[in-house]
């Protein structure tokens, strides 16, 4: 299960990075559909990954101790800049 999850989620993240760059150069005539169903299967692939390695992730972040408020800072500043790229 862990394999074909890591394939999956290396393959559309591939996926939607080809078709994020040829939308920048090329507007898409017939919608974005082509990167967004990869984007929710990278999404839902990301969401196994995690459940299926959250002792490990656990483990590589137990040390930090209140880093992780940075870590979490950090994550929320990249996803807002991410949700509108072209201000």
């Amino acid at each position: 299960m862990r394999k074909f999850v890591t394939i999956g989620l290396t393959l559309t993240g591939i996926w939607t990075m080809l078709s994020g760059v040829q939308m920048m150069f090329v507007p898409p005539v017939s919608g974005h559909a082509h990167h967004v169903a990869p984007a929710i299967l990278f999404i839902i692939f990301m969401g196994l990954h995690t459940w299926l390695n959250w002792k490990a992730l656990l483990l590589r972040f137990k040390g930090l101790g209140w880093r992780w408020a940075l870590v979490g800072v950090c994550m929320v500043i990249i996803l807002f800049a991410a949700l509108d790229p072209f201000r």
